[in-house]
């Protein structure tokens, strides 16, 4: 089954994008793929030493909120009752890359930006620049300000 495939972040855009892939999903009678990326953070280099750190495994505790996460904008968007298959994925590294591995054999990629498209350096940001000069498939970039304008 095709699928379309939608990067969300937790944002206000994000949950837009998810809303609109559904519906789209469900037009185009379309699987869709909702992936959510996290990343361990690094460690600070330089001659002063690490903070000492509780015993806890913080991968762990990092990927347990990136589930939440994930759950949390499936049910509040309600996308989950449009009657469309959901494949949820949870992928730990970059977010363009990530989306862009997801995207290989997708019909169509979305992602939300809540920039204003008047920022000449760079309206859509780095993930969204990344993805639509990459993508293997078309992108549709839902822009938060064109929903409240």
């Amino acid at each position: 089954m095709a699928s379309v495939v939608v990067g969300i972040d937790g944002s206000e855009a994000a949950r837009a994008a998810l809303k609109w892939a559904a519906d789209e999903a469900k037009l185009r009678g379309s699987s869709l793929r909702v992936v959510h990326t996290w990343s361990h953070p690094y460690a600070v280099s330089g001659p002063n030493p690490q903070p000492e750190r509780p015993q806890v495994d913080e991968e762990d505790t990092e990927r347990r909120f990136a589930e939440e996460l994930l759950e949390r904008e499936l049910a509040a968007t309600g996308v989950e009752v449009t009657g469309v298959p959901i494949e949820p994925e949870l992928v730990e590294g970059p977010p363009a890359k990530t989306l862009l591995d997801a995207a290989q054999h997708a019909e169509l990629l979305v992602i939300g930006s809540d920039r204003h498209p008047r920022l000449v350096d760079n309206p859509l940001g780095r993930v969204g620049r990344e993805c639509v000069q990459h993508s293997p498939c078309p992108v549709v970039i839902v822009r938060l300000t064109a929903l409240h304008d």
